[in-house]
């Protein structure tokens, strides 16, 4: 599983956040103020690293949704110099990305194919909205 070395980290952090609140405890029980300061310092730090580990994944994905949001299927994902699940949710990005691309432009070439085959036709045809009634396209022949 990809993302066992995540959770491997994500313990590591949350170890170093405990060993600083003992840290912490023992400078105040035993009025030990280097210990403390130690301790306050080393905690400080390991919660900032823990919450940037945290909300790196959060952040690719809500750049991801973004691009979804604005159809923006040409952003790439680069993969290089990364941890193996950032790695991992890049190619699941660019996956995606290249499947709407696939998509998006089957459904250009259908709509292209289906124009010229109504223009080949001599029958007029005319296409309109049933709720507005606003006419969407009309055969030349018509």
């Amino acid at each position: 599983m990809i993302y066992k070395s995540y959770f491997f980290f994500l313990f590591i952090r949350t170890l170093v956040l405990l060993a600083a609140l003992v840290l912490v405890a023992y400078g105040l029980v035993n009025e030990n103020y280097l210990v403390l300061v130690a301790g306050i310092i080393l905690f400080l730090i390991g919660f900032v690293n823990l919450y940037r580990y945290s909300i790196k994944r959060f952040v690719e994905i809500d750049d991801f949704f973004e691009a979804v949001k604005y159809r923006d299927f040409s952003r790439w994902f680069n993969d290089n110099n990364r941890s193996a699940d950032i790695r991992n949710l890049y190619k699941g990005f660019n996956l995606v990305n290249k499947t709407f691309k696939t998509i998006n432009n089957e459904r250009q070439a259908q709509f292209l194919y289906l124009q010229k085959i109504l223009e080949m036709v001599d029958v007029g045809i005319i296409a309109y909205n049933l709720e507005t009634g606003d006419v969407l396209w009309v055969h030349e022949s018509l």
